[in-house]
C-alpha cells in the first residue's frame, strides 16, 4: 500500500453525463484499493448538489459545492479546493484520469528535493485515451494496474491505437499537476478567468516558469497518464465553447506581458 498522509487529491467535478459519475466510483475505488489516510477534495460545479449523494462514509473527503449555470470553471474549483485542502502537496487530478501512486510518491519527492520547483507533472506527458471496452475490463478485474499494462501502446505517436485505447497526445500539460502549499500560494494558485474548456492547461506552466520557478515532468516511459471515457448526453462541448476565444486571451497575455506586469495580475484573485 502507497502512503498518501502528506497529499491531498484535489477534483473539480461536473456531473454532466452518467459516465462522469462512473468515473468518479471506479477512480476512488482504484485509489482506495491502493493507497492508505488518502484526503479526497471534491468541488463540484453545476446548478445542482449531486455528487455528495454518491458518498459512503469514507472519512478522508472534502466537498464543496458552488452553484454555477454557465460553463464550468475548472481552474476556479482548483482553488477553492486548495483551500480546502489540510495536506502539504497537492495532486490536481481530474475526474476521468488515473496515474500510478507511485507517480505521485515520486513527484512528492521531487517536491520535497526542490524549494524552487513550482509545478510538476506526474507523468511523462504521453495521455492515453481508453475505450470503452477497456474501461469495462478494468472495472471487471477490480481496477487491477497491470490490466492497463497489459493494454500499453506498442507507439507513442499520436493517434496511434490498439484494440483499447487511443494515443491522445504525447505532449500532454493538463489532466494532473503537482506542486507544494507554499509554493502554489506564490503564484497565486490558477488562473480562475479561465471558463470552460481551452487554454487553462498550457497557462498555468508558463506563467510558473516566467515567474522564475521550475517546472518539470517525470520522465519514464511507463509513467503514463490513464484517461477513462465519458461521452453521454449532456457532455460539454469543446468545440463550441463560447469562452474559447477569451480563453485564448487571457493565456496570451500571460505569455507576453512583463514578469513586473505578471506579479501585479496575479493579485488581481
Amino acid at each position: 500500500m502507497y502512503n498518501f498522509s502528506e497529499i491531498s487529491i484535489i477534483t473539480h467535478v461536473r456531473l454532466d453525463t452518467t459516465e462522469r459519475l462512473r468515473n468518479f466510483f471506479i477512480r476512488e475505488n482504484y485509489y482506495r484499493s491502493q493507497c492508505t489516510q488518502i484526503e479526497f477534495v471534491y468541488v463540484e460545479d453545476d446548478t445542482k448538489e449531486t455528487l455528495k449523494d454518491h458518498f459512503d462514509d469514507y472519512p478522508g473527503r472534502k466537498y464543496q459545492f458552488v452553484y454555477n449555470d454557465d460553463e464550468f470553471k475548472k481552474t476556479s474549483s482548483y482553488n477553492i479546493g486548495a483551500k480546502l485542502a489540510t495536506r502539504k502537496y497537492f495532486c490536481f487530478l481530474d475526474l476521468d484520469c488515473i496515474i500510478h501512486p507511485s507517480q505521485i510518491l515520486e513527484s512528492v519527492e521531487k517536491l520535497k528535493g526542490d524549494e524552487n520547483l513550482g509545478l510538476i507533472l506526474p507523468y511523462n506527458g504521453v495521455a492515453l485515451y481508453l475505450n470503452d471496452d477497456a474501461k469495462h475490463l478494468f472495472v471487471d478485474h477490480h481496477q487491477s494496474y497491470e490490466i492497463l499494462e497489459d493494454m500499453f501502446p506498442k507507439s507513442f505517436d499520436v493517434y496511434y491505437k490498439n484494440d483499447f485505447l487511443l494515443v491522445g497526445n504525447n505532449q500532454a500539460v493538463g489532466g494532473a499537476v503537482m506542486a507544494r502549499k507554499e509554493n502554489f500560494e506564490k503564484y497565486n494558485g490558477f488562473n480562475p478567468n479561465f471558463q470552460g474548456w481551452g487554454f487553462e492547461d498550457n497557462e498555468l506552466p508558463r506563467r510558473v516558469h516566467k515567474l522564475g520557478m521550475g517546472v518539470v515532468k517525470l520522465a519514464n516511459i511507463a509513467h503514463v497518464l490513464w484517461h477513462l471515457p465519458h461521452e453521454g448526453k449532456g457532455a460539454s462541448n469543446k468545440e463550441h465553447n463560447p469562452y474559447y476565444r477569451k480563453n485564448n486571451q487571457v493565456c496570451t497575455y500571460v505569455e507576453q506581458c512583463s514578469v513586473e506586469d505578471l506579479k501585479e495580475y496575479i493579485k488581481q484573485w
